[in-house]
């Protein structure tokens, strides 16, 4: 029988297991107020925050205005996707500089 506790620690470790595949950039390099968070992570199609760090992204970078359809709320962190226009530009500006 599935537990509450259980579906808890599956998320947590795929939640472990993706953060960790992604990179850790400053939100500077992404084109965003340094205020936004303390670090945001770049995948292959999507930026992810520490939930802790979300409503300053939201507030400072302007993420309050992605559509929740690309917005995911997993664990201890938020993954938004790049099929967001406004995510998309930022993780562009982070491809252009490498």
């Amino acid at each position: 029988m599935v537990t509450f506790e259980h579906i808890q620690g599956s998320i947590l470790e795929m939640n472990n297991t993706l953060i960790k595949d992604m990179e850790p950039v400053e939100p500077e390099e992404l084109g965003l107020d340094n205020r936004s968070a303390r670090v945001i992570y770049v995948g292959t199609d999507l930026l992810a925050v520490n939930k802790a760090d979300d409503r300053n992204l939201q507030y400072y970078g302007g993420f309050e205005y992605v559509d929740s359809e690309f917005r995911l709320e997993l664990g201890t962190h938020v993954y938004y996707s790049t099929d967001s226009p406004r995510v998309a530009g930022h993780y562009g500006q982070f491809k252009e500089v490498l």
